[in-house]
């Protein structure tokens, strides 16, 4: 019995380059039972949210029936390693299309280190929060990088929610963009 039969079938090279996956991988960790991430949220796999109420449909068009979202969120069923892989790498994919609608034509014009970056913080904020850094996206849309590094170090998300990421991300988009 092929154990991947309601699994929807997606091509990894739709989904997210290697590098970004395997750094988003790195940035978030892997667990196989629900635990609550730095901000309180019920979180599984690659930092899958289950607190957030829409992900009930992300999941499954990811990954079919095989799971029980409800059992997932109250630790009563776990998701494997490769599971949670395609889950990330299903998510990635629609924030590299929202990312390409919010930006529009710029974001064709970012180098892939920036698309990359921006895809992590999205992939780790979701949209909604994501959107919050208005001038930053302003700034990053008229190419104008020092601001957007600026607007990125000036966050409550560098501050308080995941400095140690938000720095490593703040460090490749400099260097990325020959910011100083």
């Amino acid at each position: 019995m092929d154990k991947y039969k309601n699994t929807p079938k997606y091509s990894f090279t739709q989904m997210g380059s290697s590098d970004e996956i395997k750094q988003i991988m790195l940035d978030e960790g892997f667990r196989s039972r629900v635990y609550k991430d730095t901000e309180d949220y019920r979180t599984i796999g690659y930092g899958f949210n289950l607190d957030e109420k829409s992900n009930r449909k992300v999941l499954k068009k990811y990954l079919g029936n095989k799971y029980d979202y409800d059992k997932l969120k109250h630790k009563q069923q776990g998701i494997t390693r490769e599971d949670a892989e395609i889950l990330l790498r299903g998510i990635v994919a629609d924030r590299k299309r929202e990312l390409k609608r919010e930006f529009g034509a710029s974001w064709n014009k970012f180098n892939a280190e920036t698309k990359n970056i921006l895809t992590n913080m999205a992939y780790q904020l979701g949209m909604t929060r994501f959107r919050g850094f208005g001038k930053m996206i302003r700034a990053l849309k008229k190419e104008d990088y020092k601001t957007g590094v600026k607007e990125m170090l000036d966050s409550v998300w560098r501050e308080k929610n995941s400095t140690a990421r938000a720095m490593r991300l703040i460090k490749r988009m400099k260097k990325a963009n020959n910011v100083k």
